[in-house]
């Protein structure tokens, strides 16, 4: 498992315990997650590319999110907003972790 899924995993069996098991093991949950680790190299801003764009790590994160927004959406049709917020806040947390930027508020 990636960190942000054992991540996300965590924060949904605490939201939802009895719901946790099925949910993280969901193909909508592994594709989200999956789409999220794989889009994180691509916009790094310490990266080889943007690194020399001088490109902003906190539009990066944006960026991020926003790439693999339409599987969370889909997510959240399925499960539930309020899981899907859930999710993706988790993805944003790493996400800002992992370029060393705030969580934007």
């Amino acid at each position: 498992m990636t960190k942000t899924l054992l991540a996300a995993a965590a924060l949904v069996a605490l939201a939802t315990p009895a719901l946790s098991c099925d949910i993280c093991n969901a193909p909508l949950f592994k594709k989200y997650t999956s789409c999220i680790d794989a889009a994180i190299p691509q916009w790094d801003p310490k990266g080889p590319v943007l690194s020399k764009m001088n490109f902003d790590p906190a539009k990066a994160v944006g960026i991020v999110l926003l790439q693999c927004e339409p599987i969370v959406v889909k997510f959240g049709n399925k499960y539930g907003n309020n899981l899907a917020n859930t999710l993706q806040s988790v993805a944003e947390q790493k996400v800002s972790e992992q370029y060393g930027v705030e969580v934007a508020r």
